[in-house]
């Protein structure tokens, strides 16, 4: 499994995706790639959830 990349946009939005995917499957398919919405529940948790896991892994 490729490593996990996390981005988050101007507009709030927060981009998961994997490198273990071209990029030309994420853009053209939307394989290999979350969005996930800036009104989500905890989003201040959720990034540090997932800070953590990129650190720890």
């Amino acid at each position: 499994m490729g490593n996990l990349n996390v981005q988050t946009k101007l507009n709030g939005t927060i981009d998961l995706y994997g490198n273990s995917v071209s990029s030309f499957q994420r853009k053209m398919y939307g394989k290999g790639w979350i969005l996930i919405q800036p009104e989500i529940c905890n989003r201040e948790g959720l990034l540090n959830e997932l800070a953590n896991h990129q650190i720890n892994h």
